[in-house]
């Protein structure tokens, strides 16, 4: 019998305890407060589905809230339940497809699993009776706080197994064992014979010497010397498609004994898993049938509804950092919901910053031309003697109204032209950790676009110090990085901020320890030749520093005249959050893998 409720005083029943939630989870809390409610009774108990705009919305059956969530503990377990399945997207991983396949082609173990997943996270006190827990299958030794994976592989296993020597009894009982889905009253195949035996075999064959009735798929099949009782023919399951006919089942005693399935017959697992097979939906609190609703939507809308799930757990997160109220949320859970953010990390488009970097260091130059002068600015002309010069009327000099003469304006300045001009120098870490065959080609293929736009380019190689100097692009062709050592910028920005750099004589002592031989001199690019050099001077104007390099060296003691950024790659990149990173001088932004 239902019971009649009020519908206001529901709805106030339940903000009540999403008010509660935030107090004692505030993540669930204020996740919950993205999501539209619905009083109905389309589902048996609690549920998320998706909604017609591409979002989730929480249903809720009225006389299950009224007679079975009569406490506040059991109503606050209950919405948080269904929170935790949309912040793990169980709505859309159900539908997973691996090969044009379903991933979890076993709906039921998928719901068991998926349930295993999130009463972990669910205080046991508000969990009501017969929700899921690990403790229901201890042959399993399932590993806390695993995701919605793990758990159906290790169930599927566990359930493939234990339905190797029980097929006929499956069959009988109108369910397949490898989905769980029913087949009928009855099932259509050439199995189950007419034999008595309550084994998995189910045919007529006789009993052996040792007292054993065995059967391999039922029917009248002949009985072969072995004393087995062989059946032909197959049945597919029409829900997975598998073959539900093969096995062999084993009686014990006069043809009559008990199917032990395997052995399994006394196995706690197996008997909590049969038991969560023969439960009706939603008994286990919530309810998943209209997850299946996704299977008939387009793949741009389940990416719709994965996008909108996203951005309210990045909301929601916001929340706990600005109100800093993230309580005794667990773990592993702070572990999940860190990693997702830092995949929602708008990742930052380092050519754009090259490129604004390059425009924003870039110098104005005037210079006089042809063209029409301006006629912003002007002066009075004046005659040869220096007298100025007035407006005429047969020969008269004309006065305006004030009585004041009329000068005559010539323009000030000639015809200017103006000319923005970018001159960058390029350091290109040739240290080993910055890979030539993957970032190097992304940032020459950049600079060429820079080089197009008018942007002179100086490139030094460098390492533990300067090894060659060019302009770019080079006119004999493809570039070939030299060095390979370890990694300095203290020479670099020296050379920068126009100092000399000396390797004359038999050895230069750096400031850093460093010592170089006379032999170590720098290879430079002039008149269309390579040309070694002891000491090089910067002889030009720089409007700024742009150093491709992987960070992996100590922050420089040079303190650079120039706007300097940072492009960050290479294999041992540094970390955004490593001081190495904040240390470095300037604007730095990092190649996204």
């Amino acid at each position: 019998m239902k019971v009649k409720y009020d519908s206001a005083q529901l709805q106030d029943q339940i903000s009540s305890t999403c008010i509660n939630l935030i107090m004692e989870d505030a993540f669930f809390g204020h996740f919950l407060l993205s999501i539209n409610r619905e009083l109905s009774e389309d589902g048996p108990t609690l549920w998320v589905r998706p909604s017609d705009d591409d979002k989730v919305i929480m249903g809720i059956n009225p006389d299950f809230w009224s007679t079975e969530l009569k406490g506040k503990n059991f109503r606050m377990g209950g919405i948080k339940h269904e929170v935790l399945h949309v912040v793990f997207k169980h709505l859309t991983r159900a539908q997973e497809r691996l090969g044009g396949r379903l991933r979890y082609s076993n709906h039921k173990l998928f719901n068991i699993a998926a349930d295993l997943v999130v009463n972990q996270y669910v205080e046991r006190n508000w969990l009501i009776e017969g929700a899921v827990k690990l403790e229901l299958f201890p042959d399993l030794n399932l590993r806390k706080e695993m995701d919605v994976s793990y758990y159906y592989d290790k169930l599927n296993d566990f359930h493939k197994e234990q339905m190797e020597n029980l097929p006929q009894q499956a069959q009988g009982s109108g369910e397949c064992p490898n989905c769980g889905e029913s087949l009928g009253e009855k099932s259509e195949g050439s199995g189950g014979g007419d034999g008595e035996s309550e084994g998995s075999g189910g045919g007529d064959g006789e009993e052996s010497e040792d007292g054993e009735s065995e059967g391999s798929g039922g029917g009248d099949g002949e009985e072969s010397e072995d004393g087995e009782s062989e059946g032909s023919g197959k049945m597919q399951c029409p829900h997975c498609g598998e073959d539900i006919s093969e096995g062999e089942g084993k009686g014990e005693g006069e043809g009559q004994g008990e199917g032990t399935g395997g052995g399994s017959g006394s196995s706690e697992s197996w008997s909590n898993l049969q038991s969560q097979f023969s439960q009706g939906p939603g008994a286990r609190g919530g309810y998943h049938g209209f997850w299946g609703e996704l299977d008939q939507s387009t793949e741009s809308q389940r990416e719709v509804l994965e996008e909108w799930v996203d951005r309210q757990i990045v909301n929601a997160v916001n929340r706990l950092d600005s109100t800093n109220t993230w309580g005794d949320l667990p773990g592993s859970l702070k572990d999940y919901l860190k990693e997702f953010m830092k995949t929602r990390k708008p990742k930052v488009d380092w050519r754009r910053n090259l490129r604004l970097f390059t425009e924003n260091s870039q110098n104005t130059y005037l210079s006089n031309t042809l063209k029409r002068p301006s006629r912003r600015y002007k002066k009075i002309a004046h005659w040869p003697d220096g007298s100025p010069m007035y407006e005429t009327k047969k020969g008269v000099p004309v006065k305006d109204g004030n009585g004041n003469f009329i000068p005559v304006w010539v323009p000030k300045y000639p015809g200017l032209k103006v000319r923005q001009r970018s001159s960058l120098l390029v350091a290109i870490d040739t240290s080993g950790s910055i890979r030539t065959d993957e970032d190097l080609p992304k940032f020459f293929n950049e600079m060429y676009h820079l080089q197009k736009k008018q942007v002179e380019i100086l490139v030094v190689e460098v390492d533990e110090w300067i090894q060659r100097i060019y302009p770019f692009p080079l006119p004999e062709g493809q570039i070939e990085v030299k060095g390979r050592g370890g990694t300095d910028y203290n020479e670099l920005i020296k050379y920068a901020n126009g100092e000399e750099i000396d390797r004359s004589g038999t050895t230069a002592s750096y400031q850093r320890g460093h010592t170089y031989s006379k032999a170590a001199g720098i290879t430079v690019w002039e008149k269309g030749n390579w040309v070694a050099k002891e000491s090089i001077k910067l002889n030009k104007q720089i409007d700024g520093i742009v150093y491709f390099t992987d960070g992996q060296a100590a922050t420089p003691l040079e303190a650079s005249k120039l706007p300097i950024l940072w492009i960050l790659a290479g294999i041992g990149v540094i970390d955004e959050n490593s001081k190495s990173y904040n240390d470095l001088p300037g604007q730095k932004v990092k190649i996204e893998d």
